[in-house]
């Protein structure tokens, strides 16, 4: 491309001189050779500044090109796991720190990390535990709806946990309190009838009591 730029400047000089040559033939050569001498210098003027130019875009292209690969590192390090996520601690790690963000009723953040712990480790002998909890967390914030799927999903996914008594009775509190005290008593009636010595069971069957009271 310079190089056709550079061409077109030589056409443009020399050919004004060629005419003059051919109109005036007694022109003096050393004009002719002036010329040449002023084309020349402006053609090493041109490239110089050319070099420059250039220069300035290398540079230029150097720096979008920094700032592109500055900006892939940062996305990598957002997509890598920090030394936080959930993933790189153990479920007994997460199962206590979730409790600790239950205790202080911080409940979404216990949530979510006792969901990371079913979903992560579905067969760990705390994801029957970590799955209750969740449950427990959606109760105390009165979205009990949410919470019977958690409740029903601990028993149906793992009919053998110690859970079972604990969730069947929450249920029969979460129909409760949704106002349906006969889905209500049928869970209660169940937590006593499977689990008549587990705390739940007494549970379950003090509140039938007052519930014939009422």
């Amino acid at each position: 491309m310079f190089i056709k730029f550079i061409t077109a400047i030589l056409i443009a000089v020399f050919l004004p001189a060629c005419a003059v040559k051919q109109t005036k033939p007694d022109f003096d050569i050393s004009i002719l050779q002036k010329q040449i001498d002023e084309v020349d210098q402006k053609v090493e003027d041109l490239l110089k500044t050319v070099s420059v130019i250039q220069t300035r875009a290398d540079e230029q292209e150097r720096i979008i090109n920094d700032l592109k690969n500055g900006m892939k590192n940062e996305n990598e390090k957002d997509l890598s796991p920090s030394d936080s996520s959930p993933l790189l601690k153990s479920a007994e790690e997460l199962y206590n720190q979730a409790f600790v963000f239950y205790k202080d009723k911080s409940y979404e953040e216990a949530h979510s990390l006792f969901i990371s712990i079913s979903s992560n480790y579905p067969k760990h002998k705390l994801a029957d535990n970590a799955l209750y909890w969740a449950g427990e967390c959606l109760y105390d914030q009165k979205k009990f709806s949410d919470a019977l799927f958690f409740f029903e999903k601990v028993i149906k996914d793992y009919p053998e946990s110690d859970k079972v008594a604990d969730s069947l009775l929450k249920i029969g509190y979460t129909y409760m309190a949704l106002g349906d005290p006969a889905s209500a008593r049928i869970y209660l009636i169940k937590v006593v009838r499977n689990h008549p010595f587990s705390p739940s069971g007494a549970k379950a069957e003090e509140k039938l009591k007052n519930m014939k009271m009422d």
